[in-house]
């Protein structure tokens, strides 16, 4: 038995044009979901200002040899 016909079939185009296929579809589906995510998620300020709030009280540090 040869190589070819323990395969059932030789590679060429078909697989080429099969895997070419499946990335475009892979790609039409990522494409809106990336959209559909950034509109989805907080302005990047807004998020930065809750994790870092610049307008706190900071409490007095205890002085020493008091």
């Amino acid at each position: 038995m040869t190589a070819t016909e323990a395969r059932q079939a030789s590679r060429g185009r078909p697989v080429l044009i099969v895997l070419l296929v499946g990335l475009v579809i892979a790609l039409l589906a990522w494409i809106p979901a990336e959209w559909w995510g950034a509109s989805q998620a907080p302005d990047k300020d807004h998020a930065t200002e809750q994790a870092n709030p610049q307008n706190t009280v900071q409490p007095d540090e205890p002085k020493a040899g008091n």
